[in-house]
């Protein structure tokens, strides 16, 4: 390639797109796992870059763009000439959509047609060629090191945010007011802050910067009632705009922008773009990911005995599935040292497992789930893909699913079946012969304080909601995603992420005190019905247990019973760990669900 193009390029008008070279080595990007922003489309990493490419010095600018597209127009009528909110030649151009940016590529390469080098083109980066220019090979949170005096090095939402609560503890709010105060509130003018290691300025900060990948999500949700439709469309930026916390923007952290969304026709002033000089890649169909076939139903699997009378389950794909046993015994669950006190949900059940059964070492992963269910139906885990991360975004109903498939694919002992836990069973297999909060032996922490509570938790004390005395066994607290299995140091029980990661699902629901007479032989407690508006629905409620990636240490108690979902309900922070057990007792709970049901339907 000649001089000026390797630097420049040169558009009508005399206006000048400044270009930086990257050249080709070995390169380190993503986040390590204990960051607070990892996801599993950040895992830390080497690329390699073979060949060199050139990336804008700065976004491009609302001079540059005019003079590319003076005079376009969308579809609509609407005049592209320069859209953006925050108007200044020098500034970014921004309230542009992908399909504008899409014209402007064209019409730059048209400019530069039969001048370029072979086999390379204008486009937008990769995430990877977008994240080497702005790491400038360093692997620290930010390119020029941590995150403090943030606001003198990148246009971010940098300064004071002031929260008034008036919820039921620090960290989760009932009811509260925001009051941000940002460095600047809108874009600046590009290289307005210092140049990274490399000369690019401005990738972190002002503007988030729209990178090749064009993701599009679409499938189906199964459940035994219904099937959802989902399809929605997204785009991918990096490097954060002038509107975000900084505590949330890394060079690796990456957004599909729900904000913007082609099919809904929209556009936002925080939303740019990066010229980049780049080799053509060609689709290779030999790169795609080998389709997973689910195991075919008459093809028994095997279930062989591991070591410590564990159960190993080699499923399709050669996929592996540790299962460990559970002795049986006497159980005392719920609420057993103060936490949250007055909560009816959290009463004590006392008795006994008589038999003994088998419950994962892990929440299901998603090659686990897929090599049952098939290729790609754990693809809407969104930025959570990753084969040893749990499954997420399934409902009650998909679990029950993924267990019953599994059923008809193995070999059982007579009398058992694989199914979702128990509430007893999975919080006696959490708690591993403890009576602590935490199954590490340790209770939840404690700040004493002046603060007079209100209703859920002791007087005078406070729960802080990330505990550090539950770091070594639970990724917990805002979070951006959930982790891969077996990180974390396991219970005595040999059993891992029964703290933290993603809540998991139970076979039962049990939101009621029981007598202190009471006492259960192998309960299963029946489901309720999800109450909306004060009224009972025909959806069943179910249970989930242990916290996940985003809760407060309270959320995470091994005592805790969480807030019920809907049974074809699906969240982001939500999985399932399987059992193999034998058919439990129905045990009625001090509600008749089926007479509440009726009554209020009379009403």
């Amino acid at each position: 390639m000649s001089a000026p193009f390797k630097d420049k390029v040169v558009l009508k008008k005399g206006v000048v797109i400044d270009m930086i070279q990257v050249n080709p080595g070995s390169y380190t990007v993503g986040l390590p796992h204990e960051d607070k922003l990892w996801r599993a489309d950040t895992e830390r990493r080497e690329v390699s870059v073979s060949v060199p490419y050139w990336l804008g010095k700065y976004e491009v600018t609302q001079e540059q763009w005019e003079a590319v597209m003076s005079g376009e127009k969308r579809a609509d009528g609407t005049d592209l000439t320069n859209p953006s909110k925050y108007q200044g030649k020098k500034k970014p151009v921004e309230n542009i959509r992908r399909e504008d940016v899409e014209v402007f590529l064209r019409k730059v390469n048209d400019l530069y047609a039969g001048r370029l080098p072979e086999g390379c083109r204008f486009d937008l980066p990769t995430t990877e060629q977008w994240e080497i220019a702005c790491r400038a090979g360093t692997t620290s949170d930010m390119p020029w090191g941590t995150r403090e005096k943030t606001e003198e090095k990148a246009n971010l939402d940098c300064l004071e945010e002031v929260i008034s609560s008036t919820g039921f503890m620090s960290g989760l709010v009932q009811g509260y007011s925001h009051h941000i105060k940002r460095t600047w509130n809108r874009t600046r003018e590009v290289g307005a802050y210092p140049p990274n290691a490399w000369g690019f300025c401005d990738m972190i900060g002002n503007v988030a910067e729209l990178c090749r990948e064009k993701p599009f999500w679409s499938g189906k949700l199964a459940s035994r009632n219904k099937e959802a439709e989902y399809k929605t469309e997204k785009v991918l930026v990096h490097g954060g705009s002038w509107a975000e916390r900084v505590e949330v923007v890394s060079p690796a952290n990456s957004g599909w922008v729900g904000h913007y969304d082609p099919g809904d026709q929209k556009s936002v002033s925080t939303i740019g773009f990066r010229l980049a000089l780049v080799p053509v890649e060609t689709n290779s169909s030999s790169a795609e990911t080998q389709e997973r076939q689910p195991g075919a139903a008459n093809s028994k699997i095997e279930l062989a005995r591991g070591e410590n009378d564990r159960i190993v389950i080699t499923l399709p794909n050669d996929v592996k599935m540790d299962l460990i046993r559970i002795q049986p015994g006497a159980f005392l669950c719920g609420r057993l040292v103060p936490l949250y006190d007055g909560h009816a949900g959290m009463g004590r059940v006392k008795g006994e497992l008589s038999r003994e059964y088998w419950i994962g070492e892990t929440e299901v992963t998603q090659e686990q789930y897929e090599a049952i269910m098939g290729k790609d139906s754990a693809g809407n885990c969104l930025f959570s893909k990753h084969p040893k991360v749990p499954v997420v975004y399934i409902s009650y109903d998909d679990a029950l699913v993924f267990c019953g498939k599994l059923n008809d694919l193995t070999a059982r002992p007579d009398g058992f079946s694989f199914t979702l836990p128990t509430n007893v069973q999975w919080e006696y297999a959490c708690r591993a012969g403890t009576t602590t909060h935490y199954n590490n032996g340790k209770d939840q922490y404690r700040v004493k304080t002046d603060k007079v509570t209100e209703f859920l938790y002791e007087a005078a004390y406070d729960y802080p909601p990330h505990d550090p005395d539950l770091d070594e066994i639970a990724w917990h607290y805002q979070l951006d995603a959930p982790r891969p299995v077996a990180l974390k140091k396991s219970n005595a029980w040999g059993l891992y992420d029964m703290h933290g990661n993603v809540r998991e699902f139970c076979l039962d629901y049990h939101k009621m005190d029981s007598a202190e007479s009471d006492y259960f032989v192998d309960p299963f407690f029946e489901l309720g019905y999800v109450i909306r508006a004060g009224k009972a629905t025909h959806e069943k409620e179910v249970e989930r247990r242990g916290g996940s990636f985003c809760s407060n240490a309270v959320e995470c108690a091994a005592g805790y019973w969480d807030i019920g979902i809907g049974e074809t309900q699906t969240e982001p922070d939500t999985g399932f760990r399987i059992v193999l057990s034998t058919e439990q007792k129905l045990v009625k709970g001090s509600v008749d669900w089926e007479e509440e049901f009726s009554k209020q339907q009379d009403e």
